[in-house]
């Protein structure tokens, strides 16, 4: 068994039996010993009063004999504090007899050694915890600490502002004097302090104890006092490292190096200015000892001169012995350290790790800015003859104990001022490390990590890690969404194996063929040989590789085998998710046609659905079971269909849907929806009538005549002439026999004149036989003598199948009698002739005149929103590609909404509807909430991609990230232009952990704008992650770079580079930053002179504009919806807000959010294309002024006056 083993079973029984006799002494003086103390008694005591003093004597350290003064002793151990009452109880027990007391200076209190060998004296040792108190922010920095003679050397002592005073004092005795120098704030809450050393003129004697330590010490925070070293730079000798730092019961050995070498005299070594008269060294040599089994009682100063020969050039070096074996810490050294990196120690009495200078964290794994250090690496060194990088060079840095004293990171040397030889870094270069980097280069000097990227197969942020794989994985199913994997360790045991590296990638669907799915490389690590996946997709192949990564530490060692086999399984099926967008597409007196699609992904191979449907009226309950027709291959949710027949009129129908797959005995959660059968067939409640007859033609009015109309897709027109033997019963032979207007038609009784998409609900005329085409059937002319019925068919259309109704005729039939013209009239014939073609003519003239007009006036108009200045706008390259393409036809949804409004009427229209609420009944018809799909969003792998849960992409409109490695899904919509497809991208403003996908966008799409309607933080809460940085970045493999930035008054533009396999594009960002947090801009001037300088950057025309707020619908519609009313305005001297945003609600939900968004844009055009541009540069204003106040010679008016009164006019609704 080891020291520590019997260490620990020795702490074990005195704790039992302490808990078993313990006796209370009370509250003790200074000057009381363990005398009183029983042996086998566990004691407890509470030391009163200050017992710093120095006429009161300790010895010892950790074990003390039993005339030391207890509380001095409790102290020295660190067991109570004097400057805090409530941390004063101790707890001792006599140990066993010992010969040797070990002396020391622990936090300013002296202990002497002693010795009573032969005999052995009775001692004890504390079990009362340690002081509690925690581990300041607080370094030394010293100067000159090697200095010539008669030199002053200064040490500064840097804390946070809210730490207590400091003081400076020497380690032993003083032949030194300190002088405070200043006091100051360096950089934010840091303050330093500093003192000036300065030696004693009368050199003392040889037996002199001289003093090399210097101390910083804070006011009532025992553990934090820091001790420096310093003597003199013409020392006989110098140490390898200022201090040594060893653990309990270790072997350590203390070397110098002869700096003026005198062999003519031997060498003393000292401890604390004392010879070494208790501590035996194991050995000896000239230069160095080697002391073994050590004790915390042998810390202290060591120093090394030539006996009786100029004792003032003492070379030096501190050794601090922690109270704990290594890898322990507490009270009784039974807790684990964290594994401190990068040379950081483990503090023996609280555990955390003391970071050396330059590197921070938890366990020091965060490396500070080259020249800082501190837990917040917010300390600096100032005094420095270097800046930047060497801003520490020829720093001594000394930190509290257990850590001492080394160089600042990057540096070496007994002067601190080398900088680190390759494959060494951090304080004092103390680190080693081959980092494998790229191009060969060597570790970053400071940081110990490569400064560009690793080589090939190797990671880490060091590069020091390259994995192993493991060839023997087995695994077995938990169930379908989880995996437990295990593995036999790695055969390379001489190496370290670090930790398992374990990744996992989904590569396809076992049911779906091509179908997209996350391709994303996921990874955990681990240091045990298993590991349980879970997240998995069911019913999904996934490969999986295990790598053991190992640590090199030789630049030669490079294992080859390093390519990524892993296994590939399969994870079993599990219950559906529930079928999506269950409804009833077709109601009828006695059907229901009931549509869903199927879950997707579905989890497993479908296998039939069941439809449970409750009669309310007769209280009976049905099931059904509907095969499942999809193929086993299917790359889309599939829609299905089925007919719910032999129903009652005007009830109501519960129904739920479920899907089950194979070989899973549970179904999805049930989709419920309840539905009412109509009264009649709704074709039934249709009135068609003949309301006039001219010849041939006759004038059907039809009007429907309930609310089901929206469920048909056309309405067929059927003309019957009544006095035929018998009506065309077989339906599907005239309602095919479509007839070009070219040529005659056949010779029938029943035919289609006209096939229509849409009634209106206040109904419609239609004129029969008027020698017309009409959606692909000839409305021929009625024959003269002829009687004809006139009806009505519906048309629905459903699971790929048209269904027809009944015909529904006129209640009356109609004759066909007229007079035809005589043919000997040639006058008539000839006026029949030219009048017709006159009309043309003149139609002619007219329109070539009003087209010219309207190019003149849209040239006029453009030039009002584009000053002279910002000719260069592509907004004029872009418009004659923009009148090439027509206009996207809308859906049915948005038919109905639409008023356009004359540019000449604009400001009236505005002034006076806002007023009466017209405007907001306008937008409030608007559609809003989800009216198509979102299926993409709502997935588990994309939910996280979104801002808001309430607002996501539609399906249809959605922008796909083209990546090979990446999942497709962004949150971005594509919105239409003023006759451009998808001129625009809607997105949310990024977050953190979508800044990659929204440059790969930008990248994908070749955008060269990007307008940014919102700032950063509004009103405290983060509205957008800033997804750009004021250096270089990378995002994957695609390079970001900030190129300019220009301030103006309401906007920001940003001018960014950005490069992917040596191509380099060009992107401006237009940052409107006066968008208030809360409500709209007080007036439109700046926010139409923002998107002017939008204007004005000549970019591709055709790459697509992203626009972005924070959510994506409500600034960002505001910007889209002025831009395409504008364009139409200038093009066409009219606007249509309502259409326009009708449309671009089909494209994202509830763009343009709310009425005051809505109706600024409204005031925006007033401005933009009322109102003439008066603006005037200002280094123009004095020449042009003078011109501005000139009357006019007919009216007497000024410009000025005429611009006051535009205002009036048109700006009455500034807020």
């Amino acid at each position: 068994m080891d020291m520590f083993g019997i260490y620990r079973i020795l702490v074990v029984v005195l704790i039992t039996l302490s808990v078993e006799a313990e006796l209370d002494l009370g509250s003790i003086n200074c000057t009381a010993t363990a005398s009183d103390c029983p042996s086998n008694n566990t004691c407890r005591a509470y030391c009163k009063d200050y017992c710093g003093r120095n006429d009161i004597n300790i010895w010892g350290t950790g074990i003390y004999p039993y005339f030391s003064a207890l509380c001095k002793s409790a102290a020295h151990d660190l067991r109570i504090s004097f400057g805090n009452t409530s941390e004063r109880i101790i707890s001792f027990k006599k140990v066993e007899n010992r010969d040797v007391f070990y002396g020391s200076n622990r936090m300013r209190i002296n202990s002497g050694s002693y010795t009573f060998a032969p005999a052995n004296i009775s001692s004890y040792r504390f079990f009362s915890p340690y002081i509690s108190e925690s581990i300041l922010d607080i370094a030394s920095v010293h100067w000159k600490h090697l200095y010539g003679e008669e030199e002053d050397h200064v040490q500064e002592c840097i804390t946070t502002t809210k730490y207590p005073n400091i003081k400076f004092n020497t380690y032993s005795k003083k032949n030194y004097s300190s002088k405070l120098v200043a006091i100051e704030t360096i950089i934010g809450d840091v303050t330093l302090t500093k003192a000036k050393w300065t030696e004693q003129k009368n050199l003392p004697s040889a037996k002199t104890k001289l003093n090399a330590g210097f101390q910083c010490i804070p006011n009532n925070y025992t553990l934090s006092i820091i001790t420096s070293l310093a003597f003199r730079k013409d020392a006989h000798f110098f140490p390898s490292k200022q201090t040594l730092t060893v653990n309990l019961n270790e072997t350590v050995a203390l070397s110098m190096l002869e700096n003026d070498p005198h062999e003519e005299h031997t060498t003393v070594w000292k401890k604390d200015s004392r010879r070494l008269k208790y501590i035996i060294p194991q050995s000896v040599s000239h230069d160095s000892i080697t002391l073994s089994n050590v004790e915390v009682g042998y810390s202290g100063i060591y120093s090394l001169e030539y006996k009786d020969y100029d004792i003032t050039k003492r070379g030096y070096v501190r050794l601090i012995v922690r109270a704990c074996p290594k890898g322990k810490y507490g009270t009784f050294c039974d807790k684990n350290c964290s594994q401190c990196m990068n040379g950081g120690i483990c503090h023996d009495i609280q555990g955390n790790c003391i970071c050396p200078p330059g590197f921070n964290g938890p366990t020091c794994e965060n490396a500070c800015a080259p020249g800082f250090f501190g837990q917040k690496c917010n300390m600096k060194c100032t005094l420095g003859s270097e800046v930047g990088n060497q801003a520490c060079k020829g720093a001594l840095i000394c930190l509290p104990d257990p850590y001492g004293c080394s160089c600042a990171a990057g540096f070496y040397g007994i002067f601190c001022d080398k900088i680190c030889q390759p494959g060494t870094y951090g304080a004092g270069c103390s680190e080693t490390r081959n980092c494998h980097c790229i191009d060969g280069k060597n570790c970053n000097p400071f940081s110990g990590v490569c400064d560009g990227e690793c080589k090939s197969n190797w990671y880490g942020k060091h590069c020091d890690e390259t994995p192993i794989n493991i060839s023997e994985i087995s695994f077995e199913s938990i169930s379908p969404f989880a995996v437990n994997l295990t593995w036999e360790e790695s055969s390379q045991s001489s190496r370290t194996v670090k930790y398992y590296v374990i990744t996992f990638q989904q590569i396809g669907w076992i049911h779906l063929c091509n179908f997209s799915f996350d391709e994303t490389l996921n990874q955990k690590n681990t240091t045990e040989t298993c590991i349980v996946l879970d997240d998995l997709e069911p019913y999904a192949i996934y490969k999986i590789n295990v790598s053991a990564m190992m640590l090199i530490s030789s630049k030669d060692e490079y294992f080859k085998n390093n390519t990524r086999s892993g296994i590939v399984l399969k994870t079993s099926a599990a219950i559906p998710p529930p079928p999506m967008y269950f409804h009833a597409y077709l109601k009828t007196a006695f059907s229901l046609y009931l549509v869903w699609a199927s879950p997707f992904p579905p989890g497993g191979l479908l296998d039939y659905y069941k439809i449970s449907y409750v009669d309310e009226k007769n209280n009976s309950f049905t099931d059904i079971i509907i095969s499942n027709t999809m193929e086993q291959c299917s790359n889309q949710s599939s829609v299905l269909c089925y007919v719910m027949r032999n129903l009652l009129p005007n009830q109501r129908y519960e129904i739920q849907l479920m899907a089950f797959n194979k070989n899973v005995s549970r179904g999805s959660e049930a989709v419920s929806i309840t539905v009412e059968t109509t009264p009649t067939d709704p074709i039934n409640d249709f009135k068609v009538s003949i309301v006039n007859r001219h010849n041939s033609e006759v004038t059907i009015q039809i009007l429907p005549g309930n609310e089901y109309i929206e469920i048909y897709s056309a309405f067929l027109i059927v003309v019957n002439e009544v006095d035929s033997k018998h009506l065309h019963h077989n339906l599907s032979y005239f309602i095919h026999s479509e007839s070009s207007c070219s040529r005659i038609p056949s010779e029938t009784n029943t035919y289609i004149a006209a096939k229509i998409f849409r009634i209106p609900e206040s109904g419609m005329q239609l004129i029969v036989g008027n020698n017309s085409c009409l959606n692909g059937y000839y409305n021929q002319p009625l024959k003269n003598g002829k009687k004809y019925r006139i009806g009505i068919i519906a048309l629905a259309e459903f699971c790929q199948e048209k269904l027809y109704s009944a015909i529904l005729f006129t209640n009356e039939t109609v004759s066909i009698n007229f007079v035809q013209a005589s043919h000997s009239e040639p006058l008539s014939i000839s006026l029949g002739f030219l009048l017709p073609l006159i009309i043309i003519i003149s139609i002619m003239v007219v329109l070539l005149y009003l087209k010219k007009f309207k190019k003149m006036k849209a040239s006029i108009m453009k030039k009002r929103f584009i000053s002279k200045k910002d000719s260069e706008s592509d907004f004029a390259v872009c418009n004659e590609a923009l009148n090439e393409m027509d206009i996207i036809e809308t859906e049915s949804i948005c038919e109905d909404l639409s008023n356009p409004i004359p540019v000449k009427e604009l400001s009236e229209f505005v002034k006076h509807n806002v007023k009466n609420n017209k405007i907001k009944k306008e937008f409030a018809s608007l559609p809003r909430g989800q009216i198509y799909p979102c299926s993409a969003a709502k997935m588990n792998n994309n939910k996280f991609k979104n801002r808001y849960g309430n607002i996501l992409p539609y399906d249809h409109s959605r922008v796909y990230l083209n990546t090979e490695d990446e999942s497709s899904y962004i949150h971005a919509n594509f919105i239409d232009g003023y006759k451009k497809s998808n001129k625009y991208i809607a997105t949310q403003g990024p977050m953190s952990n979508t800044i990659s996908d929204f440059w790969l966008m930008i990248w994908n799409e070749k955008v060269t704008k990007i307008i940014m309607i919102t700032n950063l933080v509004e009103n405290g809460k983060c509205k957008c992650e800033k997804y750009w940085t004021d250096e270089e970045a990378s995002y994957d493999n695609l390079k970001l770079s900030l190129r300019n930035v220009q301030y103006f008054a309401d906007f920001v533009i940003r001018t960014f580079s950005i490069s992917k396999s040596h191509k380099n594009r060009e992107i401006k960002q237009f940052h409107f930053t006066s968008w208030p947090d809360h409500g709209i801009p007080l007036n439109t001037t700046p926010f139409i002179n923002f998107l002017k300088k939008m204007h004005a950057y000549n970019s591709d025309c055709n790459a697509p504009i992203i626009v972005h707020c924070s959510a994506g619908i409500g600034r960002t519609g505001a910007v889209i919806l002025f831009e395409n009313s504008l364009e139409m305005g200038i093009h066409e001297d009219y606007v249509d807000l309502l259409g326009h945003l009708c449309n671009m609600r089909k494209q994202r939900m509830n763009i343009v959010e709310n009425y005051d968004q809505y109706v600024f844009v409204y005031h925006a055009l007033v401005e933009a294309l009322c109102v003439e541009n008066t603006c005037i540069v200002s280094r123009d204003f004095l020449g042009e002024y003078p011109n501005l106040i000139i009357p006019d010679g007919v009216s007497g008016t000024t410009i000025t006056e005429k611009q006051f009164q535009v205002i009036v006019k048109h700006f009455y609704f500034i807020y």
